[in-house]
């Protein structure tokens, strides 16, 4: 897997030494997969300047070096988008950009395309939010190398569980749920109680800081809680 962000690249002739590696992973046998994040950023000024130079690796799989045709050979492009969360709202984006762009050839050259739902509610009728929520969190977790118990679940109290999943909005997404678990005052292996929370401050960048405690110091559901295992799916 390689993955490159555009919005760090400053040229053509930069993407060009980004598809050179991904050819040199198809030279050795493999097949590239190749993460671009912020596709959709712009070029010099230039909206969705980036995507005129894709075109050839994707209908053809290759790329132009000056005048030389480097063949890249099979692989896999993922484009990451930083401007629209939804595939409909860039579509509008590539119609409404200047033909210069090629935005609307680069749009018939994808095969397929997912809207990745962040933790926040996407609506009334969306009942899957919490799980996305407790997926991340397990996943942040790992990454905090929390402690854990005999049985392998996470050591983390009740109440704090209860306020990653029950808060009403995340300001940032799953950044800030990220932020709020890295700032933390958890050592690796320690337990995450509600005292290792950042304060309310660090807490209101990122959620109504007062709902969120709050949560912490309500009693839980009746149904209360499974173990949050670091195993679970």
């Amino acid at each position: 897997m390689l993955e490159f962000n555009l919005s760090q690249l400053n040229s053509s002739g930069d993407l060009v030494g980004a598809l050179h590696r991904v050819r040199d992973v198809a030279l050795q046998g493999g097949i590239p997969l190749v993460f671009w994040d912020e596709f959709d950023s712009p070029l010099r000024g230039e909206r969705l300047g980036w995507l005129r130079y894709f075109l050839a690796p994707m209908q053809d799989g290759t790329f132009l070096q000056g005048e030389m045709v480097h063949r890249i050979g099979p692989s896999v492009f993922v484009f990451a988008g930083g401007t629209s969360s939804q595939y409909e709202e860039f579509g509008k984006q590539a119609k409404d950009a200047s033909s210069d762009s090629k935005a609307l050839d680069f749009i018939s050259r994808i095969r397929g395309y997912i809207d990745v739902s962040g933790p926040d509610p996407e609506g009334p009728d969306d009942l899957h939010y919490m799980l996305r929520r407790a997926l991340l969190l397990n996943s942040l977790l790992k990454k905090k190398k929390i402690g854990k118990d005999s049985e392998g679940n996470f050591r983390v109290d009740d109440e704090v569980i209860r306020a990653f999943l029950e808060v009403d909005v995340y300001h940032h997404g799953a950044r800030s749920m990220r932020a709020i678990v890295e700032t933390s005052r958890v050592g690796e292996g320690e337990r995450f109680k509600r005292s290792s929370l950042p304060d309310l401050r660090q807490l209101n960048l990122h959620v109504n800081a007062a709902r969120f405690l709050r949560i912490t110091r309500t009693s839980p559901p009746d149904f209360g809680f499974l173990p949050f295992s670091s195993e679970s799916q």
